[in-house]
């Protein structure tokens, strides 16, 4: 469309763009007739004169255009002064033609303003699906600085941390990264902000009110260029794409549960006497096909723990040599490399009896209660071995008061008169009764010293639980006996 007060240049500009192949949707000296016309015909670009009848100019005309349509100008004019340059400058044109005027010069400028334009209308339509993407994604998207400061977020962070986006603003991601974690994290961003490939990381991060997380994030740059391939004069960003993996695996972490053998928690410290390292080898291998992280510390070689753990892993050598992967067989430095052990993993502790080949002062009461106090701080699971052989009986007493034993996590066969006392605890118990022992007298019709021996054997196979309360005993059912009587 030509906008034009001059009727033979707006002759001559609409013969010249119908020559370069250009369709003219009309011609007009007035602003008002202007607006009209692209409002109907909606042209592709205007050439629009400064000078125009009607109470509008073509600057005036052109901030009204910008406001209502998305037509690309180019402006036309004889005045070249500086004032005039200054506000049309101001309005965003695509093009400024001054006459009088080359062919080659009118061609090139609307190509160019034409190009221009369809580019920027692109990028902005990227721009609001980006958008969209950013405000609408399920999971939680933050946007940082290449300090890993962050500058944006989406409305997710609310739902997945407690925070809301205004508080998340000027926050770096190692602020709401667990603080185990934020080492980590640290190294892999600054991996990708400085040329790595997007990197996927699991990891932990904690939430307003202390909760924590478990996240799988996926960190790449987003650097912006100006068209050609080549980077813009924009800093570049850092995406983080956040999602929360806690149900997952928490479920998973139940099912490696129900594969294990053996009842084995986070936090406590169990042993296993015998002369061989066979079975503490069995079940630390039980733990690593169960999925759980491990590290052994060991005299062993990898092949000969390879025939019986069977899994790959962490291992520290028990030595005298001073050297990386070694620890010496001192009760200090011991304790030292097991609390530079990463959190919730499984240990293997594979003959703690090596310790005390020299002791320094540090007695077995002494350091079991440190590596228990180390395993649960760290939630660790840490299975110790020991050749009961080299113990005397004293300090065999205070061996095994500090650490608990391994039970099967076998369902056992149970009599019938057994079956009998764990059912009628779990039904008083779905309504919200605990019995007494007398109770269990009545339904059983058995005597106490029966009732009572039969109640020992509940407890340690972890069926039930006996509490006291005040000078009565009160009997609850456990989660496995729960199990036990649903399956």
């Amino acid at each position: 469309m030509v906008v034009e007060d001059e009727a033979i240049i707006a002759l001559d500009l609409k013969t010249k763009l119908t020559e370069f192949g250009y369709d003219v949707t009309g011609v007009t000296d007035s602003s008002d007739e202007a607006l009209e016309l692209m409002g109907s015909n909606r042209p592709d670009l205007v050439l629009m004169d400064i000078v125009l009848r009607g109470e509008d100019n073509g600057i005036d005309l052109s901030w009204k255009i910008k406001d209502i349509l998305d037509i690309p100008i180019v402006f036309l004019t004889a005045y070249t002064d500086q004032d005039t340059l200054e506000r049309a400058k101001r309005v965003g044109p695509y093009g400024y033609i001054v006459k009088p005027y080359t062919d080659r010069e009118l061609q090139s400028t609307i190509e160019v303003a034409i190009y221009k334009h369809g580019m920027e209308r692109e990028l902005r339509e990227k721009e609001s699906l980006f958008r969209s993407i950013f405000e609408l994604a399920p999971n939680l998207i933050l946007l940082t600085d290449t300090r890993g400061t962050i500058v944006a977020s989406n409305p997710q962070s609310d739902t997945h941390l407690g925070h809301t986006r205004e508080r998340l603003l000027g926050m770096s991601v190692l602020d709401i990264t667990h603080p185990d974690d934020r080492k980590r994290l640290e190294i892999t961003m600054r991996e990708v902000m400085e040329g790595a490939a997007p990197a996927i990381r699991e990891h932990r991060m904690v939430r307003d009110d202390g909760s924590v997380i478990i996240v799988r994030t996926n960190f790449s740059m987003l650097r912006s260029s100006n068209g050609n391939g080549k980077a813009s004069g924009r800093s570049p960003l850092l995406i983080c794409i956040i999602e929360d993996i806690t149900e997952s695996r928490h479920r998973e972490r139940d099912m490696q549960r129900r594969l294990l053998r053996y009842e084995l928690d986070e936090g406590n410290l169990y042993g296993i006497g015998e002369r061989d390292p066979v079975m503490v080898r069995e079940i630390f291998g039980d733990l690593l096909r169960a999925g759980f992280a491990g590290t052994s510390i060991t005299r062993a070689t990898d092949h000969e723990l390879g025939n019986t753990v069977g899994e790959t892993h962490e291992q520290i050598w028990l030595g005298k040599k001073n050297a990386k992967g070694v620890v010496a067989p001192d009760p200090e430095e011991f304790i030292k490399a097991l609390n530079r052990i990463p959190d919730k993993r499984a240990v293997l502790i594979e003959r703690i009896d090596r310790l005390f080949e020299k002791p320094k002062g540090a007695s077995i009461s002494e350091l079991i209660q440190d590596i228990r106090d180390v395993t649960h701080l760290k939630q660790l699971i840490t299975l110790v071995g020991y050749d009961p052989r080299l113990f005397s009986k004293r300090d065999m007493a205070l061996l095994e008061k500090e650490i608990l034993p391994i039970r099967s996590a076998a369902v056992p066969n149970l009599p019938p008169e057994m079956m009998e006392i764990i059912q009628h605890v779990y039904r008083k118990n779905m309504m919200m009764i605990r019995p007494t022992i007398t109770d269990i007298c009545n339904e059983t019709h058995s005597s106490k010293p029966t009732v009572r021996k039969r109640l020992k054997q509940l407890t340690e196979a972890n069926l039930i639980r006996v509490e006291e309360k005040g000078r009565t005993k009160i009997v609850e059912i456990t989660e496995k006996g729960k199990r036990f009587v649903i399956d």
